[in-house]
């Protein structure tokens, strides 16, 4: 699965109690790295900005939480470039569950730290693609494949 970067605006709800449940998401803007296609040839996809969103259900254990996490994210195709670059039409969607776990540490300060890793399966697939100017057929492919993500950052419990 081709790594993809997203900047994201979180809008999150996480525990800050011991011992309970919790729900939390996140939504914002994806910027996705450009894609290499191998073929008989080497071609690059690039893509346009687009939406994501995260939701997950999780439980605290004190400072170790776990969780079951959701996520979409769609992008709009842009050009594919090898020796010459053609205008796409179409969007590109990542699907995606994981199971996450989080040690929480505490800042001092109004938020909460947290490191977090994750492991899953994610659906990356392509749809009504359309190369303008040669013929109107569309294409539409899919595939699964692990994904995997960790990271860091900060929680505002509320």
């Amino acid at each position: 699965m081709k790594q993809i970067i997203a900047l994201v605006l979180v809008l999150s709800s996480t525990a800050a109690a011991a011992n309970s449940f919790y729900l939390s998401g996140l939504a914002g803007a994806s910027f996705p790295e450009d894609s290499k296609w191998r073929d008989s040839q080497t071609a690059t996809v690039s893509s346009n900005m687009g939406p994501v969103a995260f939701g997950a259900f999780g439980h605290s254990f004190g400072p170790f939480r776990a969780e079951v996490e959701g996520g979409y994210q769609n992008n709009g195709l842009d050009k594919i470039s090898s020796f010459i670059t053609f205008k796409l039409n179409g969007n590109s969607t990542v699907t995606s569950g994981l199971l996450n776990g989080y040690f929480d540490f505490d800042l001092n300060a109004p938020v909460v730290g947290y490191v977090t890793a994750g492991l899953g399966m994610a659906q990356v697939s392509v749809h009504d693609v359309i190369v303008p100017g040669f013929g109107t057929s569309k294409f539409n492919a899919s595939d699964s494949a692990f994904a995997w993500q960790v990271g860091a950052g900060a929680a505002y419990p509320f």
